[in-house]
């Protein structure tokens, strides 16, 4: 899940129905007017669809066969660039290195692929990187020179890569855990990486010399819950926790995190995203098979409100935002895109946009 301005893009994989047929892939809202955001648009040729980045006028979407290239700059006609089918990925990243773009997919076991998209139109393989002992790597931060992997199962939880030649990424760090983590998330924030173990502990990182990521603080959480996505907004840390919705972390002194808050949730929350106090969560509700994003002002976290929510028909992965809109993968292969056009709140019905 991913935000941008008040454009939020989310994935989601698995099947869905809507009515006409299987959906999922990308869902794009409008949040402009948080409390009732509004789905402007899906896109449902992306198999599983479960991460999605926006540089420039490229939408970058990644799912169980690859990634998809859309090309973003006529909200009115997004129009498909190009398709590169690879291993299944679980996330996408871009770096710019002067003239030229890469995308970078992390694929778990199959580790993490760099693929040149500096022509949109004709995407190619560049170089594989595969850690040894081999890893599970779930999640890809690029930041500058450098390539930050989540890995999941492992004592050793984040890897640290020099990508200043992309097509000969050189690990140069790591960072070793005291135990062995669940699945991994990260979130950067300036030089500092937060990352949550999936099971108990939040970990906080120095990484202002990539090469010697240093721990500055940890948090344990003993109340049951299981720390499974993480978002970053100044001096606070944002926490799904699934059943146990969303823990508000104080970080203003790395040291010494501190839970602020605990801010329940009708569903499961899997994956979150905060920008400018604004909260967006997805949920998958197993018994009718469809997906929820649900809003919540947080901008002050003792008093949180939840605004609005909206339904995706599949298992919204990772969301983004871009400008007034909120763009939701969601299953096999769909990309809704949702449009806050009221301002009495009403939630306006969603309308699918041509796409070629």
């Amino acid at each position: 899940m991913t935000v941008q301005s008040n454009r939020l893009f989310a994935a989601a994989g698995g099947p869905a129905w809507d009515g006409g047929g299987n959906l999922g892939g990308l869902f794009v809202f409008d949040i402009s007017t948080p409390q009732s955001p509004s789905r402007i648009q899906w896109r449902s040729n992306v198999s599983h669809a479960r991460s999605a980045v926006l540089l420039d006028s490229n939408l970058y979407l990644a799912g169980d066969e690859g990634i998809y290239i859309l090309e973003m700059s006529d909200h009115q006609f997004v129009r498909q660039s190009a398709y590169f089918h690879t291993r299944s990925t679980e996330s996408v990243d871009v770096y710019q290195q002067n003239q030229k773009r890469y995308a970078f997919l992390a694929q778990g076991w199959a580790g993490l692929e760099i693929v040149d998209v500096t022509d949109s139109n004709t995407p190619s393989s560049v170089a594989r990187f595969t850690p040894q002992p081999s890893s599970n790597i779930s999640q890809v931060i690029v930041d500058g020179a450098y390539a930050y992997l989540g890995v999941s199962g492992s004592q050793t939880p984040l890897l640290v890569l020099d990508i200043s030649s992309p097509d000969n990424p050189l690990q140069i760090a790591s960072f070793q855990a005291p135990t062995r983590s669940g699945h991994v998330s990260l979130a950067k924030q300036g030089d500092t990486i937060y990352l949550v173990n999936g099971d108990t502990d939040m970990y906080i990182i120095d990484v202002a010399t990539p090469s010697q990521p240093t721990q500055l603080g940890i948090l344990t959480v003993y109340d049951g819950s299981s720390l499974r996505e993480i978002a970053v907004e100044a001096d606070r840390a944002f926490i799904a926790t699934g059943e146990r919705g969303v823990r508000v972390i104080d970080i203003a002194d790395p040291a010494a995190p501190r839970v602020l808050n605990s801010i329940p949730l009708p569903a499961f929350a899997n994956h979150i995203q905060v920008n400018g106090g604004l909260m967006v969560t997805s949920h998958f509700m197993e018994g009718s098979m469809q997906g929820r994003i649900y809003l919540t002002d947080v901008s002050d976290p003792l008093q949180s409100a939840t605004l609005s929510y909206a339904d995706t028909a599949g298992e919204p992965f990772q969301a983004l935002f871009y400008e007034d809109d909120l763009f939701i993968p969601d299953g096999p292969g769909g990309v809704r895109w949702y449009q806050r056009l009221d301002l009495n709140h009403q939630l306006f019905q969603p309308y699918t946009l041509l796409l070629r």
